[in-house]
């Protein structure tokens, strides 16, 4: 992983989920939030709480993060994740309310 550094809730995030603590990661979602990646959107913590069960099933790895910074309100990041033997390219962004995240987007693209 690059020496970018990283706003204090991703850090807290990629780490949630590095170590598959999906309860610990719902405690960083706003009780109203939303996640919306191509094909997929899920609202309220029990839908995303789905949505990640789902997600930490394919035991994603995060490599690099190439990019990512942020406002009082606002983290950008643009990431490397591995899934089983394919590497994407992770571009996303985080609404935050209340230091909790409550909107979040992001696009997986294979790079193959």
């Amino acid at each position: 992983m690059s020496a970018t550094q990283l706003p204090a809730l991703l850090d807290k995030q990629i780490g949630q989920l590095k170590a598959h603590d999906l309860d610990a990661m719902m405690n960083n979602y706003h009780e109203d939030a939303v996640v919306m990646r191509p094909g997929a959107v899920a609202r309220g913590r029990e839908e995303i709480r789905d949505f990640f069960a789902e997600y930490l099933k394919m035991n994603p790895q995060i490599e690099d993060i190439m990019t990512a910074d942020g406002t009082e309100d606002i983290i950008l990041y643009y990431a490397t994740i591995r899934i089983g033997d394919q590497a994407h390219k992770d571009v996303g962004t985080w609404v935050l309310r209340d230091g909790l995240i409550w909107r979040q987007t992001a696009v997986l693209v294979s790079e193959d």
